[in-house]
């Protein structure tokens, strides 16, 4: 005998496809039209008919009509994802599965879809499955955005072949990745470099350089040998060099951008009002009218060249601290509205507030501390280049005496207790004591 949710259940699937029928009808009818936002009108642009209890009509049918349609459903997943809170993307695993069973066999070795694909996986962070999609998505053209998630899975899944679940104990140890293993993240780290280095050709960038220099540092660990350590090591500082030097350049020149819009016009902003201020201006000054004017170059210094300190603030205060950026902002912005609120009761005729604008000052401000900013990331630079040279001095080796005879070792490999001979005009490799 059926019950009452037999029949519910029933209704549900007529109803689902129906709708799935409907939706194919005006999709053959009118093929070049995007009918995603035709078929919400049905509340369920998901197809999911029913509570979290009952069952889904989706789950088990494939309703998908277009590619587009399967596109937007994949950025609309990975767009939740990325938004989901840290931890909890597991709980998507199930609707990624649905969204890929779902596929007629004929999709799933597109390359779109298929990249699309490992953007939602590589975002809930399943690399394995991630490098899949990709793998498949490669046949065709991936743009550079795609590569570098493609390079960053293969890396991301190498380390996790390398570092097993701290949970995964034998006799209270940590488990050590066994040959396949290690060969597997071998494979991994090598094309994750390959595809980098072509990508860097293509346009250097700090996140790439510093891919670059993480997978070095895996192919490192991996390595047996004493010379091919080294080697890695040394590729692993350059690319992590160049990531700190793209880096420190990129924000001299943000600096830079933002104190030349600063200084344009906060400059005819604080000559206008001190030239008023000390009366060395015309009757003209004082109309209404540059008062507005103040406001117009004010505005640009406050919101565009002080944005990074309202970020700052506003990060800060979420953390419940304060930093600079919460008394840079607050000192600006209370300049900055107060002379708003006086330039509104001026223009309605009240002096209720006086009649000083401060506009200049929450300028001056803002652009004075950004050219701090400046010198700072300029200092920066230089002392990271003479501590790089510094370091550039320290010999590879050293002259070891043991039992009177004289070996050339690593200088990584001297240990205090060693005895070394220098002889005149060569640098000393590290610190010690003279002993003759």
């Amino acid at each position: 005998m059926k019950s009452a949710q037999d029949d519910l259940d029933a209704l549900r699937e007529r109803f689902g496809e129906a709708i799935k029928q409907a939706r194919r009808q005006t999709w053959q009818d009118h093929s070049g039209v995007n009918t995603w936002g035709a078929y919400q009108c049905y509340g369920d642009p998901e197809y999911r008919l029913g509570g979290a209890g009952s069952r889904r009509i989706a789950d088990s049918q494939a309703g998908y009509v277009s590619k587009a349609e399967v596109q937007v459903e994949l950025e609309n997943l990975a767009s939740r994802i990325a938004s989901a809170d840290v931890g909890q993307s597991e709980r998507f695993a199930g609707e990624i599965a649905r969204i890929e069973q779902a596929l007629p066999p004929e999709w799933r070795k597109d390359e779109s879809i298929n990249a699309l694909l490992g953007r939602v996986y590589w975002v809930s962070g399943d690399f394995e499955n991630a490098l899949r999609a990709y793998g498949v998505a490669d046949q065709g053209e991936l743009t550079p955005e795609e590569c570098d998630r493609y390079a960053n899975a293969a890396a991301r899944r190498a380390e996790q072949l390398l570092l097993p679940a701290r949970s995964a104990t034998v006799s209270g140890k940590a488990r050590r990745p066994d040959a396949t293993a290690r060969q597997a993240a071998l494979d991994l780290c090598n094309f994750a470099v390959d595809l980098l280095a072509r990508l860097l050709r293509f346009k250097p960038t700090v996140e790439r350089y510093s891919m670059m220099g993480s997978a070095q540092k895996r192919l490192a660990l991996l390595q047996t040998g004493h010379e091919a350590r080294r080697q890695f090591l040394r590729q692993m500082a350059f690319a992590y060099s160049m990531a700190a030097r793209l880096a420190r350049e990129a924000e001299i020149a943000h600096q830079r951008r933002r104190l030349l819009v600063g200084a344009a016009f906060t400059l005819p902003l604080f000559l206008l009002s001190m030239g008023r201020d000390l009366g060395l201006l015309g009757a003209w000054a004082g109309a209404l009218w540059v008062d507005w004017l103040f406001l117009l170059l004010a505005t640009p210094v406050q919101f565009y060249v002080g944005a990074d300190y309202y970020t700052g603030a506003f990060k800060s205060l979420r953390n419940g601290s304060a930093n600079m950026d919460v008394l840079v902002a607050l000192g600006s912005s209370v300049a900055y509205f107060y002379s708003v609120a006086v330039l509104l009761f001026k223009s309605a005729g009240s002096m209720a507030l006086g009649h000083h604008l401060y506009f200049e000052t929450s300028a001056v401000i803002i652009t004075l501390i950004v050219a701090g900013k400046l010198l700072e990331a300029r200092a920066k630079g230089r002392t990271s280049e003479a501590i790089k040279k510094l370091i550039g001095l320290q010999p590879e080796t050293a002259r070891l005496v043991r039992g009177g005879v004289e070996v050339d070792v690593p200088v990584a490999g001297v240990v205090p207790g060693h005895v070394l001979r220098v002889r005149p005009g060569e640098e000393i490799p590290g610190d010690g004591r003279a002993v003759a």
